[in-house]
């Protein structure tokens, strides 16, 4: 193959990647007017394809049924925290991001961050209300 017909190639090849990687950028910038809670439906997609990314890129989960949990609740999640997001002090920056672009990083993220709080939160919240002089009972059983 000559050079002139291999840069002809991969110049096809990059329009047709850049075309999509701009579909896609058209997709998470997209502000449609059909809400779902408040919550843009391009938001609720672009965290779908987050979690879902996340599922795949993933160690793989216990049972199918487990893995769609994941997505739906990971999905939720960062769709709700991208809309929540911008409005908590200190996140303000986030006002000037595309609202899809951060549901779906959260959503990504979500597949790791999620069972690490699960299994941190109870005992930061029991040290944290024992600072403050409340007293809980012990849990019962082990956890896990």
């Amino acid at each position: 193959m000559s050079d002139a017909a291999f840069q002809s190639v991969t110049d096809a090849a990059g329009v047709k990647v850049g075309a999509a990687l701009s579909g896609f950028g058209a997709v998470l910038a997209w502000d449609a007017p059909v809400a779902i809670l408040g919550v843009p439906v391009a938001v609720l997609l672009a965290a779908l394809t987050g979690a879902l990314l996340g599922i795949i890129y993933g160690e793989p989960l216990k049972t199918r049924r487990f893995a769609i949990g994941a997505v739906v609740v990971n999905t939720f999640i960062a769709a709700v925290a991208a809309a929540i997001a911008p409005h908590i002090p200190l996140f303000g920056w986030l006002k000037s991001a595309p609202m899809g672009a951060v549901a779906l990083v959260l959503a990504f993220a979500a597949r790791w961050a999620i069972p690490i709080l699960v299994e941190h939160a109870p005992a930061t919240i029991r040290a944290g209300l024992a600072k403050l002089g409340v007293k809980l009972p012990e849990p019962k059983g082990d956890a896990s």
